[in-house]
């Protein structure tokens, strides 16, 4: 694995590969392995706990995930997705992070999931189970 442009005092990386939990979890060890201990380490992630992927790591407190809609550059909102452990520091930093960047930051949630279409699906079939259909 090769990191091609990480500056020497960044203060947040964010991990925005394709949504495979293996996958991410090497690149953000490695990610780990070559930046200070106090730069946080996010994920772009939208299916993937943030809990799990964050316990891939020796400090997971440092660790959140970052949901940015997409397309990117049209969409204003950013979730920030606390893990069990993410710090109120971390939060803090990528909340400030989110308004440097001209973005929105949308309701952030301390848990395992995240929001997404398929999220909001899935919630609504679980509420709905069980029940009769409307007609």
């Amino acid at each position: 694995m090769r990191c091609y442009f990480l500056p020497k005092d960044c203060c947040i990386v964010i991990e925005a590969a394709t949504e495979d939990a293996a996958l991410k979890g090497r690149i953000l060890r490695h990610i780990e392995t070559i930046v200070r201990l106090d730069v946080i380490i996010g994920s772009n992630t939208s299916s993937i706990s943030t809990t799990a992927l964050g316990d891939t790591l020796r400090i997971p407190g440092r660790f959140i995930g970052m949901h940015f809609f997409n397309p990117v550059p049209l969409m204003p909102p950013v979730e920030p997705i606390r893990g069990i452990h993410t710090s109120e520091a971390t939060s803090a930093s990528v909340r400030h992070l989110t308004a440097l960047l001209g973005k929105t930051t949308i309701g952030e949630k301390t848990r395992l999931a995240r929001c997404s279409r398929n999220e909001h699906a899935l919630t609504r079939d679980l509420h709905y189970r069980g029940r009769p259909a409307r007609e």
